[in-house]
């Protein structure tokens, strides 16, 4: 038996009361029609049955099951087939190649890998780590492999007994640093999350379009699960279009997806159409900034929010529900250059510490927080887990700010601010200002060693289709718009930037020398003129 209600098992058994109404599906890249659709009790049966056949295969409580696949039916019903057998679901990046798998699986020592044919040659090619492992295949058309788990050869299991605090998945953080850090969700947080979701953005008849993948809590606790939790249907997309995003939702009559960065930006950048009003699209979750946050809603008619939160904390800001207006122009010009993340949520502590204590209201600083979703440890990590908290408050590394109404602002990342001749400068801001040049279509700041100013600032841009603006116009329409100190001393013009799963930029390596990308100096230029 498992406690009532309280725990992730608990919720995935409660599928049962929806029946046939439709529960997940799986959108290939290219297609605008799911390839397969499945019932809540079609999930529920298959998940049960998964759970049988990792238990005969030998999967004890406690043992960690890795994931890596894409995102189809399959997966989702293993992973909550690992969570019913006891085992702890741990989904990896599934664009890794095998020397990142190799460094993943050595920390992680799973007992079980999950593949799929996709990701067959991967795995089969993982070096040697130091614990025993099993691959196991969830393609069906691996099932007569030695290595196929054939889920329907088993019959359904009942569930392990779980209680609230039993960590049931590990999720890895999409930071910079170079070891992975997995954040380890317990069963009543992960409950916890899904239901008070549902609550705030959530409906029974709602069909969500999910692009985030299944091994980050955006798309599992912040999108998948939740939904589950409402008895609403996810369509999992495997790669978003900002050019058949619009079909897609028409065709399947979308009314909420989880926009995050940097679609909105590339649906805006989309020709106008008559599908830009005309659709069933209802609410958004708007990821990251928010300057163009206006422009969205008012040419598509939809409604957006925002919150802010990481895979350590869950969400604990939201600047609306479900039935709250659109943020208005005067909320969002008031915010920029940063971005309006909305009041603290009312189950959460949140502060903001500067070098000597807490800031006041308008004062940047670190964000604190503590509360019923915020984790507590990375998995085999005690020395990083104690460097994460404060007396009981999670340290996030995020700069912000709250206002006299107790709204939050966020900044930056506490990593990611340039420190130029003893100057903090926020690279949000220099983005902001490059990004309304016409011929910019997305631009990221960085900061890069000086052996005079300990960091200068590096602009990577990439340009809209068919431009090709001067270097030194771009230097000039950043200085007539930014102080001295905050003009970009170099510039460098890249195709398309490197990006993580969840398609966030990766800033370490453009911090980089890259042969292949010419690097502009700002003094060279004003040498020449």
């Amino acid at each position: 038996m498992t406690s009532s209600g309280r725990t992730f098992t608990d919720l995935i058994l409660q599928m049962e009361r929806w029946g046939e109404r439709p529960c997940f599906s799986y959108l290939p890249d290219g297609d605008v029609i799911p390839a397969e659709t499945l019932s809540y009790a079609q999930v529920l049966d298959r998940s049960r049955r998964f759970a049988a056949a990792l238990a005969d295969r030998g999967l004890r409580p406690g043992d960690r099951v890795a994931f890596f696949a894409q995102p189809t039916a399959n997966y989702l019903t293993a992973l909550f087939g690992t969570i019913l057998a006891g085992g702890v679901a741990a989904p990896i990046n599934h664009n890794f190649k095998s020397a990142e798998l190799s460094a993943y699986l050595a920390y992680l020592k799973p007992a079980v890998v999950l593949y799929d044919r996709d990701s067959k040659a991967i795995v089969t090619n993982v070096g040697e780590i130091p614990s025993p492992w099993v691959a196991l295949s969830i393609d069906p058309a691996d099932s007569n492999h030695p290595a196929g788990l054939d889920w329907a050869e088993w019959q359904p299991s009942d569930p392990r007994d779980a209680q609230p605090d039993d960590v049931a998945m590990i999720l890895h953080t999409s930071g910079t640093t170079a070891l992975p850090k997995g954040v380890e969700r317990t069963q009543g947080a992960m409950r916890w999350f899904a239901d008070r979701l549902t609550r705030l953005f959530f409906r029974e008849r709602d069909t969500l379009l999910c692009y985030s993948p299944l091994y980050h809590q955006s798309g599992t606790l912040a999108a998948t699960f939740s939904m589950i939790a409402a008895g609403g249907h996810t369509i999992q997309w495997q790669r978003f279009s900002a050019s058949r995003f619009w079909e897609v939702v028409d065709r399947n009559r979308v009314t909420v997806s989880n926009l995050i960065p940097p679609g909105p930006t590339y649906l805006l950048a989309q020709p106008p159409s008559e599908m830009d009003r005309c659709h069933s699209l209802e609410w958004v979750l708007l990821g990251g900034r928010t300057d163009h946050w206006s422009e969205f809603q008012e040419r598509f008619g939809v409604v957006g929010h925002s919150n802010y939160g990481s895979t350590e904390m869950g969400f604990v800001t939201s600047t609306g529900e479900r039935d709250t207006p659109a943020m208005g122009p005067d909320i969002l010009l008031r915010a920029a250059p940063h971005y309006v993340a909305g009041p603290v949520c009312p189950e959460f502590d949140l502060r903001i510490m500067g070098p000597d204590g807490p800031s006041a209201p308008g004062e940047p600083g670190e964000i604190q927080v503590r509360g019923p979703t915020v984790f507590q440890r990375y998995f085999g990590s005690p020395d990083l887990t104690r460097e994460a908290f404060d007396d009981g408050w999670f340290r996030t590394g995020d700069v912000g700010f709250l206002s006299d109404r107790g709204e939050l602002f966020m900044m930056d990342r506490a990593k990611d601010v340039i420190r130029r001749s003893s100057e903090n400068i926020s690279p949000l801001e220099i983005e902001l200002a490059l990004s309304t040049h016409p011929a910019v279509a997305e631009c990221v700041a960085v900061g890069v060693p000086d052996p005079v100013r300990g960091q200068e600032v590096m602009v990577c841009l990439v340009l809209e289709p068919g431009a090709a603006p001067e270097v030194d116009e771009l230097f000039a329409y950043s200085a007539d718009r930014l102080a001295n100190f905050k003009v970009p001393r170099f510039i460098e013009i890249w195709t398309d930037f490197p990006r993580t799963g969840t398609m966030k930029v990766r800033k370490e390596q453009l911090r980089r020398d890259n042969p292949q990308v010419v690097r502009h100096d700002r003094l060279a230029a004003m040498v020449r003129s």
